[in-house]
Order: structure tokens, then sequence, then C-alpha cells
């Protein structure tokens, strides 16, 4: 086993003759970092950029993975109140799979939308307004 006073001295002997070379050669050092840390902040910069882009890509392709499972399913409700309209939107994320058949044939793409108000009032029979 290597006594601890000498790596003691070791290590001291490579901080020393370190030391003693940055002391003597002070402008090249000075220049090397004026043209390193550019470079290395440069780099960090487009790593950074890359990131960014394959984090925004997969959000996206986990949202388009979440929007083929479920489909959301929007009432609008118009109710005229005095002179002055309001509208009330609910919606509500449900499986594909729960839809029935003749809706899901009609929803191709990811994204579509359908207005299915002359349907429902055909088999509620009623007008809805």
């Amino acid at each position: 086993m290597i006594p601890v006073w000498a790596v003691a001295i070791g290590l001291g002997g490579i901080l020393g003759g370190t030391a003693y070379y940055v002391y003597k050669h002070w402008d090249e050092v000075l220049n090397w970092l004026y043209e390193f840390l550019p470079k290395v902040s440069s780099a960090l910069r487009n790593l950074a950029k890359v990131f960014e882009g394959k984090a925004k890509y997969y959000a996206e392709a986990a949202a388009d993975l979440v929007d083929a499972v479920h489909v959301t399913i929007k009432h609008i409700l118009y109710v005229k109140e005095g002179n002055q309209w309001t509208e009330t939107v609910t919606s509500r994320k449900v499986e594909r799979n729960a839809l029935p058949s003749k809706y899901k044939s009609r929803l191709k793409n990811v994204g579509d939308e359908m207005d299915i108000t002359d349907e429902l009032e055909s088999e509620l029979g009623m007008e809805l307004c």
C-alpha cells in the first residue's frame, strides 16, 4: 500500500506544477479560455435546442396517442337571457371504443369533429335548440 504522505507529496507536486505553469503562461491560458468558453456555450445552446425539439415532438406524439384512444364529447348549449345569448360548453373525454359504431366510422382521423344534433333529435323525438 502506498503511504499517505507519498500521495500527499505527489498531489502537491501536481498542483504546484500546474499553478507554476498557469503563472508562467497566463496570457496563453487566458487566450485559450477566451476561445474555448464561447465554443462550450454554443455547443450547450445547440444541445438545448435539440432536447427542446425532441421533448416537444414526444409531447405531441403522446397527445396524438391519447387522442387516438379517446374522444372528447362536447355539448354546447345556447340560452337567450333578455337581449344577450349565453353559451355553455360541457365536455367529457371517453374511450373511442365506447362510441356507437355509426359514430366511430365517421371519425376517421384524429382531431375530426362531427355534429350529431340531428341524429339526437330524431332518436329522442324532440327538437334540440
